[in-house]
């Protein structure tokens, strides 16, 4: 048997919201394409990532379309993750995905834009 008990602390300070982007990596897989983000929690608090990363193809300005991490996720302060966002459109050749995080309402929206090959 496994028992799990949470504790919520609360400590004086500022509360530091702030992450930061790494590299993205495309790999295919059968007929999909993976796109892995490197995305490192810089702040103080657990960041909740379920939901709230998503990313953008978009070429010559114009969206393709939407993808969405449904992977149940918790970021802690001082960690780094990988995560992978799944595409199995059609569209191929070089596109611009842009990258966001919403850290929650009445925060600012974290993005990052590469250029990628799929």
């Amino acid at each position: 048997m496994r028992l799990g008990v949470r504790i919520r602390m609360v400590v004086p300070g500022r509360i530091v919201r702030h992450l930061t982007f790494g590299g993205l990596r495309v790999q295919r897989r059968d007929a999909a394409r993976l796109l892995f983000v490197s995305i490192a929690n810089r702040g103080n608090v657990t960041v909740q990532l379920r939901g709230r990363v998503t990313a953008l193809l978009l070429r010559r300005g114009q969206q393709l379309t939407r993808l969405s991490l449904y992977a149940r996720r918790a970021l802690h302060p001082g960690a780094r993750a990988v995560v992978a966002l799944r595409y199995s459109g059609r569209v191929r050749g070089p596109v611009t995905a842009e990258v966001r995080v919403r850290l929650g309402p009445g925060f600012h929206v974290v993005e990052r834009r590469y250029r990628i090959r799929l």
